[in-house]
């Protein structure tokens, strides 16, 4: 059981990192080729991207936190079901907010933005790599 939830997890992780660089590789084409009028200033991506900078170091905070809720006593199931959640629900906040940040910019027809957002939403998430040894010692 525990090698097949290493895997899902992998694979969930794999799969949102992935979803975000071809988001990503469509907007940056998109604002080099096709948008010639954008309909955002410019000017507010920035603050977009500082904007994003705290659900990104939320979803680090998050994780660690929903980890530490998991009850010392609790089961191998119960530990797993509760990493599991942190696992998501952390992964989750790191694309949202790189999402956000490259819709913004290719709105905004800043293609550096878009690379940033990107990039960002990818090292993230590339950092919150799913561990169960972080639950289950030895596993």
């Amino acid at each position: 059981m525990m090698e097949q939830e290493r895997r899902t997890l992998t694979i969930i992780w794999l799969a949102l990192m992935g979803g975000v660089a071809m988001y990503t590789a469509i907007a940056f084409i998109l604002t080099t080729q096709v948008l010639t009028d954008p309909p955002l200033d410019a000017g507010l991506i920035p603050l977009v991207g500082l904007a994003v900078i705290a659900p990104l170091t939320l979803s680090f905070v998050l994780r660690r936190v929903l980890v530490d809720r998991i009850p010392p006593g609790a089961d191998d199931a119960a530990r797993v079901g509760g990493y599991r959640l942190a696992v998501l629900v952390s992964l989750a906040i790191a694309e949202g907010a790189g999402l956000l940040l490259v819709t913004a910019a290719m709105m905004g027809g800043t293609t550096l933005w878009v690379l940033a957002g990107g990039v960002g939403s990818v090292l993230v998430m590339a950092m919150q790599r799913p561990d169960l040894s972080q639950v289950l010692p030895g596993a």
